[in-house]
C-alpha cells in the first residue's frame, strides 16, 4: 500500500461510517468521511486530487449513490480513481446494475472486516499486477463505428466483457470521452436495438493504430445478462 492512500467514506448513518472509519484507519489508510451526497460531491471537487477510493453508500436522503455517481464518474474515470458501492441492497439486479454504470466492486451490509479490507486492498493493487484484469472477458474481432464525432471512425473490437470493451482506433481518443458504438456484429451477437455507449478510460499508441479501453455507460439489464453469459461468469 503506498502511503497517503485516502479513502472518501460516503454513508448518512454515522455508526457504519465510524466502523468503516475504524477498520480502514487500522489498515493505515486515511479516511475522509461525508455524511450525505451532497457533502461528498462538495469534498470530492475540492479534493479530487488526493482521493484513491471512494466507498458509496446507496440509499440517502438528499442524493443517493447513483446521483453522486453520475457527478463524480468523469472525474474518477480520467484519474483512475476507484469507486465501491457500500449497501444493503444486496440482489442480483441490484449488483447487476452497479457493475453495469462502471463501479469497481461491490460491498453489501453488514459486513466482515476481513471483506471489507479484501476488497478495499484488492481494488487499491496496480492494474498491472491484478489478476482479475484480463478474467471474465472474451476475444473478438469486430469492426465497429464510433460515431457523434466530428469525422466518423471505423474500429476494431478486440475484447468484452461486463465492464467494458478493448477497442483499435487509428486516431488517439481523449479519456473520459463518452462514444458511442455502432455495429452490426454487436447487434446480432447481443440483440441489441441501438448502439453501445462506452467512456474511453485510456488509449495508448502501438504502431499505426491506438489501443483503447473503454467502460460501459448504463447497460440494460438484459444486454449486460447477455454479457455475462457470453462470457462464462
Amino acid at each position: 500500500m503506498e502511503k497517503n492512500t485516502v479513502i472518501l467514506v460516503v454513508d448518512d448513518e454515522w455508526a457504519f461510517r465510524n466502523i468503516l472509519n475504524e477498520i480502514l484507519t487500522q489498515e493505515g489508510y486515511q479516511v475522509i468521511e461525508a455524511e450525505s451526497g451532497r457533502q461528498a460531491v462538495d469534498i470530492f471537487e475540492r479534493q479530487q486530487e488526493h482521493i484513491n477510493l471512494v466507498l458509496l453508500d446507496v440509499e440517502m436522503p438528499d442524493m443517493n449513490g447513483y446521483e453522486v455517481l453520475e457527478v463524480i464518474k468523469p472525474c474518477c474515470v480520467q484519474r483512475g480513481i476507484k469507486i465501491c458501492f457500500v449497501t444493503a441492497k444486496d440482489t442480483r439486479e441490484d449488483v447487476m446494475k452497479a457493475i453495469s454504470l462502471g463501479i469497481s466492486d461491490y460491498i453489501t451490509k453488514p459486513s466482515d472486516k476481513e471483506v471489507i479490507v479484501g476488497k478495499v486492498k484488492k481494488m487499491l493493487e496496480p492494474e498491472e499486477t491484478n489478476p482479475k484484469k484480463n478474467s471474465n472477458s472474451v476475444m473478438l474481432n469486430i469492426k465497429a463505428e464510433v460515431t457523434g464525432l466530428p469525422l466518423d471512425l471505423e474500429v476494431k473490437i478486440t475484447e468484452i466483457s461486463p465492464r467494458g470493451l478493448k477497442f483499435k482506433s487509428p486516431v488517439s481518443l481523449k479519456p473520459n470521452a463518452k462514444i458511442p458504438l455502432k455495429s452490426e456484429e454487436l447487434k446480432s451477437m447481443l440483440n441489441l436495438t441501438g448502439n453501445l455507449n462506452c467512456y474511453v478510460l485510456s488509449c495508448v499508441r502501438k504502431g499505426e493504430m491506438y489501443l483503447c479501453n473503454s467502460s460501459f455507460d448504463d447497460l440494460d439489464q438484459e444486454i449486460l445478462d447477455k454479457i455475462n453469459n457470453l462470457c462464462n461468469l
